[in-house]
């Protein structure tokens, strides 16, 4: 399991993703399986260890296979990226915040 954003904040939004995940996925040949997690950034804190009362909801969407049609790496690990982000974007209920620096 790896989380490509690589932490959270107290600000509301999907941050920009790290591309290490797909890599190893385009590497390997292997899918991303997407899933949305709703209602943490309530429940968990950036500056506490101990949880608060809430709801959380999980959405696992259908598993994602690179593209072995692009001739080149790079483009497959950013169209898996992309696909993977625009999934979680869509169900996450949280703002794109892609505007950031990409994360490498």
């Amino acid at each position: 399991m790896v989380f490509a954003e690589g932490s959270f904040s107290r600000m509301p939004g999907l941050m920009p993703f790290y591309l290490g995940a797909f890599v190893t996925a385009v590497d390997a040949g292997l899918p991303v399986i997407p899933v949305a997690i709703r209602g943490t950034r309530s429940i968990l804190r950036p500056d506490s260890w101990f949880p608060r009362r809430g709801k959380i909801g999980v959405i696992i969407g259908p598993p994602i296979e690179p593209d072995i049609s692009a001739p080149d790496h790079w483009p497959r690990v950013l169209k898996l990226r992309d696909t993977t982000r625009g999934f979680i974007l869509e169900n996450c209920g949280e703002p794109d915040l892609a505007h950031e620096k990409p994360l490498l």
